[in-house]
């Protein structure tokens, strides 16, 4: 049984193809490539960065990205109070830490 849970109907719809045979299911192919999937994602707007070649479908992955492009000085730093690790990304101290 899969433990997969949402809120959400049309993620639910859209989780159900994973245990579809691709031969049941009508598979959408790229028109630029030989790239086929499931799932139907026609026009996605993709958020590009204004200053390298970075692309993300994501809103929120653009703001992180675009953090590497400013200087440790203007941004606030997250420091580990353990060792000298730092970082801009906040989330990077969720990951397990070892030996705690």
């Amino acid at each position: 049984m899969c433990p997969y849970k949402t809120k959400h109907i049309r993620n639910l719809k859209r989780h159900l193809l994973v245990h579809r045979k691709y031969s049941e299911v009508e598979m959408y192919e790229c028109e630029k490539c030989c790239y086929k999937t499931k799932q139907k994602n026609s026009e996605v707007e993709m958020f590009e960065c204004e200053k390298c070649n970075f692309k993300t479908k994501r809103k929120g992955d653009l703001r992180r990205h675009a953090l590497v492009h400013r200087e440790n000085s203007d941004v606030e730093m997250y420091e580990c109070e353990r060792c000298n690790f730092n970082t801009k990304h906040k989330g990077e101290f969720k990951k397990p830490s070892f030996g705690s």
